[in-house]
């Protein structure tokens, strides 16, 4: 009877390996930043994708908090995050700025979800997609905006400015034939 309760216990100790490989696998394949963190805020896990787009190796991620590679700005909303996590809201976004490991702002558009196990939060799924270049182009469209709004201006006021000198050439040639 020993012998059977040993071979389950290998089995299972393979089983979780081939899943623990499968789920890296998983990770490794998507190209946004995916982050699991522990009920504490470490990080347990992370894509090799997402690490490498903070220029970071894998292993150099794994259990620092997720709030020493954000930007101090971002340590509020994270934080409130993670209160609405624990209170029972069972997913929420937000923005996050991370910070590279050469220190240069990468803004990310979070989606983090909680896993629970036996009633309590065992660890939070944190997916995160590059925006920087996207609000980049936002502020462009925006300054661009503006631009244009004061060109708009000006154009109008030259408009008007062509409307006075064509009546005034139109008065001094009438005033012409009459003589």
């Amino acid at each position: 009877m020993v012998a059977p309760l040993k071979d389950m216990t290998t089995n299972n100790s393979l089983d979780s390996e081939l899943l623990q490989k499968k789920i890296d696998a998983l990770l490794d394949l998507e190209e946004d930043l995916i982050l699991i963190l522990d009920e504490g805020g470490l990080i347990k896990n992370v894509n090799l994708n997402g690490a490498l787009t903070l220029d970071y190796r894998k292993e150099d991620l794994i259990n620092r908090h997720i709030l020493d590679i954000v930007t101090s700005k971002c340590n509020v909303e994270i934080a409130n995050a993670f209160k609405g996590l624990i209170d029972g809201v069972p997913e929420t976004a937000f923005d996050a700025s991370f910070i590279s490991n050469y220190g240069k702002e990468i803004l990310f558009g979070i989606n983090a979800k909680s896993i629970y196990s036996n009633s309590r939060i065992s660890e939070i799924v944190m997916t995160g997609k590059n925006i920087t270049h996207l609000r980049e182009i936002t502020e462009e469209i925006e300054r661009l905006g503006i631009k244009l709004v004061e060109a708009n201006r000006l154009i109008s006021i030259e408009r008007q400015r062509a409307n006075q000198r064509r009546s005034i050439l139109e008065e001094l040639n009438r005033l012409k034939n009459e003589f």
